[in-house]
């Protein structure tokens, strides 16, 4: 790891949950991490968006696909609808397709019954939208969060699909400033992880990571983005959005910056 000042630094992890994977993919690779979550995720309140979605994925007109971005899209929409029913919607669709972004988001949609799940390489939803927009339009159904990105609904509907999509949760960022954030000042991590548009919005907001050039790495193309249009300062992209993936681009980032100490 590097070190500062003769201090072993650490990788921070901020996603809203499930940084457990990340952590444990790293220690594997030797490297020290500390999570504190600066986003929180939870079910709409309001059912409304969700209850559509869960109709018209029982009545929609064939070919019909239904479409998970997140483990948090498909798990807090079954937590709004009912986990029993959402699984017996699925199972009474025979002509029912599934896509999905990331491998864990593919384990969330089988766990209610998909059997066979298109996902892309890249792990984002511009690879995922390449992919579909290949195939004779269809219906989309797509649970999605409050600050979902456009890229693949925009892309089906300009494909000739039929997007039908609702919000069934909310990502917010933590309002009380996190403790860690005082160490990204202080200048005490190695880099911190970022694994969607809104950590590196989170990130940016509670700490001074932009104005001190605090290392950021980042899982996909479209958080990279993100964290560049914002100052953030960008030194690896993680292709695949797996934990192994995500280690190795940050390993390879901190072998190279101690070899060029």
């Amino acid at each position: 790891m590097p070190e500062r000042a003769g201090v072993r630094q650490s990788i921070l992890l901020i996603r809203a949950s499930s940084n457990e994977t990340d952590a444990a993919a790293l220690e594997a690779l030797g490297l020290d991490s500390v999570t504190e979550p600066y986003l929180s995720i939870a079910a709409v309140s309001d059912p409304a968006e969700g209850q559509y979605l869960l109709s018209q994925l029982a009545t929609a007109n064939s070919p019909i696909w239904l479409i998970a971005t997140s483990v948090n899209a498909i798990e807090k929409w079954a937590q709004i609808v009912g986990p029993e029913i959402l699984t017996r919607t699925i199972a009474r669709r025979t002509d029912l397709r599934f896509a999905a972004i990331g491998e864990r988001t593919v384990a969330a949609l089988m766990k209610f019954g998909a059997k066979r799940v298109v996902a892309p390489e890249t792990g984002d939803s511009a690879g995922l939208a390449e992919l579909l927009t290949e195939l004779a339009p269809a219906t989309a159904i797509i649970p999605s969060g409050s600050l979902a990105m456009k890229t693949l609904p925009d892309a089906l509907r300009s494909s000739g699909w039929a997007v039908l999509s609702g919000v069934v949760y909310e990502t917010k960022t933590v309002a009380e400033r996190p403790a860690t954030a005082d160490r990204i000042d202080a200048g005490e991590f190695a880099a911190v992880v970022l694994r969607s548009p809104s950590a590196a919005r989170a990130l940016a907001e509670h700490s001074r990571a932009v104005e001190l050039k605090t290392p950021v790495i980042s899982a996909g193309q479209t958080t990279s983005a993100t964290a560049e249009s914002i100052g953030l300062n960008l030194v690896a992209t993680s292709e695949l959005p797996t934990p192994f993936s995500l280690a190795e681009t940050v390993k390879k980032w901190v072998d190279q910056k101690g070899s060029q100490q």
